[in-house]
């Protein structure tokens, strides 16, 4: 996992600078570098002119086919088809022998763009098996979890949803999503599981699923899932989910591309890549073809990510095809347990339908038996009380827009299996007139980009809230199994209680340590604070950096970006200050060095030496004491690290905001 916001070199080599960078500057190139790293040469995608896909000369080494199964299915405005042409030849790829275009005769190189590995998930977890049995119930209030579902005359009816994500490929209408190695494709599936299929298979159940592998990069096995992957496999995917799931299909994107993918080698002035171009025709084809598709909004991890939907959720301004008032994609955000959006919600990214997404509790429970509540590390704790059995493993605590836009799904799924009826544009207005009301304007929507028109405030959307609407048409007789005060509900404080005693019992929570000792960079305005003994190796002003700094990222990377973050979290104790609380990810890769508190407009606050280890890697936690009470902190707080995927990686800094819990 790599940041989104691979703020350079520059912020790791000592003071913070504030020129902006240019062609001449080191840094500058060798984020460039890195980012072309990036994309594979090797795999390349284009329109001809004319004529279809030209096929390789002989001996070429490249291989070449239509990037679509149907060629003349999903085309180029022009008309022509999306051509996929891969080096199968030894070496290096040689570009010069790509053929030509059949049209204009222009080189391979110029009419086709490499593929990207611009594909990433929109969430993060954490590995704290025991957090979600306490949980459980207030996140089941949040999203409105059914208790069960009612039968009406022939409703409802079965919706296909489509998982293009994490998870190994299934057969198609195999009912239950897969799994993989990473596990966020497999999260995804079970937030919307559990909301249509409340009591299993055995009783009323509405979706099935389709699993698709397109986050195929950067595990151990290639068919079991990886942690980001290619745009073109993405446009491919969208396909063959419309193939595969006929009538009523949803296709909820937990995935996203920064917009620096969207313009060949990362030029904003240059025509947008034939790769990002393959899946706006996939999407407008599938949309046309009557699948609802929807997009998380994407996930800020700091001030240098920029501002804006990530793709393709910023589309939901472009038209379709077939009909020029309605979307190919309809975003969606998320909210936390106030109903705020999160903290994570980027600039200028406000989607109009929102979906709870924070601390979401994801596991593969089928059965309720009542046993001893158990704590990660092994041991138990506590009294018996009843709760549901996951059949083989917890799938952790998730935060992020992925999570939004999966409780958006669940929601779609049940208007549309309790009206069949309706279209997709349908559904997804039952969703928004169904959803409560907002304080913030949404940012995207399928008409603002005509001049003068505002997007609407968004809404909340909840499965409950959504029930209830739909039943009150399509079945006015049934019950609505829905408890009173869903869609609201604090974590629990037992929780938050447990977290800290988890890392007292482990002997990760550090004695009190004097934090005041400035330490000024000599290009940072403001002070970089660590405690008397700290000698900091390198300062950095993250947040002056991340507004003047405009580097490339390396690759674009999982949203939140690798903080490795699960539960990261400012905690209050009263008369006794404050806990910063770090929990990483099990399956996170790297290491995480120099933990830093960054407070804007105040400086930063080394943490390293509070702590009893200053690197951090997989499944560690630490707890390290403030002296002071933070509720005053601005509500951006982040806490930033120097992230390395190997012992020999240069490093980048990658940073997540901290709620704050008083």
């Amino acid at each position: 996992m790599r940041s989104i916001a691979a703020i350079a070199a520059a912020l790791l080599l000592g003071a913070c600078t504030a020129a902006t960078p240019d062609e001449a500057d080191p840094v500058a190139a060798r984020a460039s570098a890195l980012s072309a790293a990036s994309c594979d040469p090797g795999t390349r995608v284009g329109v001809p002119s004319m004529g279809g896909c030209p096929a390789p000369g002989g001996g070429s080494g490249w291989l070449g086919q239509p990037l679509f199964s149907d060629p003349w299915g999903i085309t180029d405005p022009s008309g022509q088809p999306f051509c996929l042409y891969e080096w199968t030849g030894v070496g290096a790829p040689t570009l010069a022998t790509l053929p030509s275009d059949p049209g204009t005769g222009a080189a391979g190189v110029s009419w086709t763009d490499a593929d990207c590995l611009g594909v990433v998930p929109l969430g993060s977890t954490d590995p704290l098996e025991y957090v979600w049995q306490d949980h459980a119930a207030a996140y089941e209030r949040q999203v409105g979890a059914p208790r069960y579902l009612p039968e009406g005359r022939g409703i409802p009816q079965r919706v296909h949803v489509a998982i293009l994500d994490s998870s190994a490929d299934s057969d198609p209408h195999e009912l239950e999503p897969t799994t993989g190695e990473y596990l966020h494709g497999r999260a995804i599936s079970q937030v919307i599981r559990r909301s249509t299929c409340p009591r299993g298979r055995e009783d009323v159940c509405i979706p099935d699923f389709d699993t698709q592998l397109v986050l195929d990069q950067g595990g151990d096995d290639g068919t079991e899932g990886g942690h980001y992957g290619s745009i073109a496999r993405l446009a491919q995917a969208l396909e063959q989910a419309v193939f595969d799931g006929g009538e009523r299909t949803i296709i909820p994107l937990a995935v996203g591309w920064h917009p620096r993918y969207q313009h060949r080698d990362g030029d904003p002035l240059a025509p947008e890549a034939q790769t990002v171009a393959a899946v706006r025709a996939a999407l407008d084809w599938a949309t046309c073809s009557g699948a609802l598709v929807l997009a998380a909004a994407g996930n800020q991890t700091s001030s240098a990510d920029g501002a804006g939907a990530l793709y393709p959720a910023a589309w939901e301004s472009t038209p379709s095809s077939c009909n020029l008032e309605r979307p190919i994609v309809y975003a969606a955000g998320a909210v936390g347990w106030d109903g705020e959006p999160i903290g994570l919600t980027r600039d200028g990214g406000m989607a109009r339908l929102q979906g709870y997404g924070e601390a979401v509790s994801a596991d593969n429970r089928i059965e309720v038996k009542r046993t001893r509540t158990s704590f990660w590390g092994g041991g138990s704790i506590g009294t018996l009380r009843p709760r549901a059995e996951p059949t083989d493993e917890l799938l952790g605590i998730w935060t992020g827009t992925s999570m939004g836009v999966a409780s958006v799904a669940a929601a779609a799924t049940l208007v549309w299996g309790y009206r069949p009826d309706l279209s997709n544009h349908d559904v997804a207005d039952w969703l928004f007139w169904a959803g409560e009301t907002m304080d913030q304007r949404a940012d995207l929507c399928p008409w603002n980009g005509n001049a003068g028109e505002l997007c609407p405030q968004a809404r909340r959307v909840t499965a409950c809230g959504a029930l209830q609407s739909v039943l009150a048409s399509a079945c006015p007789s049934c019950e609505v199994p829905c408890a009173a005060g869903m869609g609201r509900a604090e974590p629990s404080a037992e929780v938050l209680d447990r977290l800290l005693s988890l890392g007292k019992e482990q002997g990760l929570v550090a004695e009190g340590v004097e934090l005041s000792t400035p330490i000024v960079g000599s290009s940072c305005s403001a002070p970089v604070y660590g405690d008397s003994g700290y000698e900091p190796s390198r300062a950095y002003c993250p947040w002056e950096a991340g507004e003047s700094w405009t580097a490339a990222p390396e690759r674009l990377d999982p949203q939140p970006g690798p903080n490795g973050c699960g539960v990261c979290a400012l905690f209050g104790q009263g008369t006794k200050g404050d806990l910063v609380y770090l929990s990483i990810l099990d399956d996170f890769r790297g290491t995480l060095e120099e933990p830093t508190l960054v407070i804007p407009n105040y400086g930063n606050i080394a943490l390293a030496d509070a702590m009893n280890e200053p690197m951090l890697t997989g499944g560690d936690i630490a707890a390290v004491p403030l002296p002071w009470s933070s509720a005053s902190y601005p509500p951006d707080t982040k806490i930033a690290f120097i992230y390395r995927e190997s012992p020999n990686h240069v490093g980048q800094v990658v940073s997540t905001t901290l709620p704050f819990y008083p």
